[in-house]
């Protein structure tokens, strides 16, 4: 790796420290980090310009480009990013702060159809789960709970499409997930970014915390502040619908990434959950009227 790091960068005598994914080092008292990309490396010119653009306000890491002027080097049959740090990373970040990130970013009309990819995603795994046989009892055994939520999920997403007005919705900077303690180094990463409605981080703030047993109250009253539209409002209802965090950990044990134990947290931790989907309702609707998900009151 040192010398594709020297050949396609000219950075020479270094040494590499291994993270999951890539590495990180130190050049000329420059800190670096080298990530497996493992998306489209296409996406990475818009990324590039997102990451210019936001400059003006935030110290993103910026995407070296290689001697070649590539945005990312090959190497061992896999592509590879490097990115420069040009900000403090070990200081925490506030959903205030993180919602004021996500704003940066001029917005534009786009349609984005999380009803098909949640779809697509719950048939990919139904069709995988039925070549194991008897080899996840767990996942069997509560499949069809989330399944189930999912399906509600998308459901209150495709009448918020059909019943509101979706220029309303504004679509800006994201992130595909949110980790329970929000550094500024994971909100400077411009391989970290999406492009989504406005509501997608809050729901995977909201979600991550919830499923932790951490309490959103106070979270969900900011929220509750927010100008945001009852299009904006229902859309992240149907994301926090969504159990987006167990299905990627479902992902993670039948590619054989984790252990199918490791559910259990998310399993004992249901009812918990859909205390804080109807606690949010509760809040939420005393400000906006939103559709109610009924079998969460039976």
């Amino acid at each position: 790796m040192k010398e594709a790091i020297k050949y396609n960068y000219n950075i020479m005598d270094l040494y590499l420290y291994e993270i999951d994914k890539g590495y990180y080092f130190y050049y000329e008292e420059e800190k670096y980090y080298l990530y497996k990309y493992e998306k489209d490396v296409s996406i990475l010119i818009s990324l590039d310009n997102i990451t210019k653009s936001i400059n003006n306000k935030y110290k993103m890491n910026s995407i070296v480009r290689t001697k070649d002027k590539k945005l990312y080097m090959e190497y061992s049959s896999d592509n590879y990013v490097l990115l420069k740090v040009n900000d403090i990373e070990n200081e925490e970040v506030s959903l205030e702060e993180l919602l004021t990130f996500d704003n940066i970013l001029i917005k534009y009309n786009a349609l984005i159809r999380w009803d098909k990819m949640w779809e697509n995603k719950i048939d990919m795994l139904e069709e995988e789960l039925k070549t194991y046989d008897d080899d996840f009892p767990l996942i069997e055994e509560i499949i069809d709970y989330y399944i189930a939520l999912s399906e509600n999920a998308i459901s209150y997403f495709i009448d918020t499409m059909n019943e509101e007005n979706l220029k309303a919705v504004k679509v800006n900077i994201n992130h595909k997930r949110i980790p329970l303690n929000i550094k500024k180094g994971f909100l400077i990463n411009p391989l970290n970014i999406v492009i989504d409605y406005e509501v997608r981080d809050i729901a995977e703030y909201l979600k991550t915390k919830a499923i932790n047993k951490i309490n959103v109250i106070d979270d969900i009253y900011y929220i509750r502040s927010l100008k945001l539209s009852t299009a904006s409002i229902r859309m992240l209802y149907s994301r926090l619908l969504y159990p987006s965090y167990f299905i990627d950990e479902l992902i993670k044990v039948i590619t054989n990434e984790k252990e199918e134990n490791e559910l259990k947290k998310y399993i004992e931790n249901i009812k918990y959950y859909e205390s804080f989907l109807k606690e949010f309702y509760n809040i939420i609707s005393e400000k906006v009227s939103i559709p109610k998900i009924e079998w969460l009151y039976n």
